[in-house]
């Protein structure tokens, strides 16, 4: 989904109504099964235009933002019918193929630790987590995960006791390394 115009001016400003909208964007994206959100800015502010400054700046989430953040990616990674086929397609041919077993590792380990050690230096950098190996803290916060991820294909009716588990994984992880 494309967001070609998020802009809030005059006395409206200030009041959280971006972020506001903002979300509702991402939850009509989920509700209506969008891959993902695209939001048009400019190097600099522009008007009608998405403030640079506000896309990157995240820096009042909280730990519940970022469990529900992970939650909503983790059922779109469950329930979107090419990443699923895709990850169960390489899971059993990963023992077969050498190039799929390759694959696999770079796709379900290589590439998720390398995404989430980026997001925990950038939380290490904003001071909202102690100083520590980001990667380690990665494998920390970004294994578990994967494992609740096979489980759920392997027994898809305990979907929500895993999503919920996930969500106490991730506040605990904020409680363990919180600066």
């Amino acid at each position: 989904m494309y967001i070609d115009c998020l802009w809030v001016s005059g006395s409206f400003k200030g009041h959280g109504y971006s972020t506001d909208l903002l979300n509702a964007c991402i939850e009509d994206s989920r509700e209506k099964g969008r891959r993902g959100l695209c939001i048009l800015c400019a190097a600099k502010k522009k008007p009608f235009l998405a403030d640079p400054k506000f896309i990157k700046d995240k820096k009042g989430m909280k730990p519940e933002d970022y469990a529900k953040a992970v939650r909503g990616h983790i059922r779109y990674i469950i329930h979107d019918p090419q990443v699923r086929k895709g990850r169960m397609l390489l899971m059993i041919e990963q023992f077969r193929n050498e190039e799929l077993s390759k694959l696999h590792t770079k796709m379900n380990y290589d590439d998720v630790l390398s995404y989430f050690t980026g997001m925990i230096r950038f939380l290490i950098r904003e001071k909202k987590l102690a100083n520590g190996n980001p990667e380690l803290m990665a494998v920390h916060l970004c294994l578990p995960i994967t494992v609740w991820i096979n489980l759920c294909d392997r027994e898809p009716d305990r979907e929500e006791e895993v999503l919920e588990m996930i969500e106490r994984h991730i506040r605990h992880f904020f409680e363990v390394y919180r600066r």
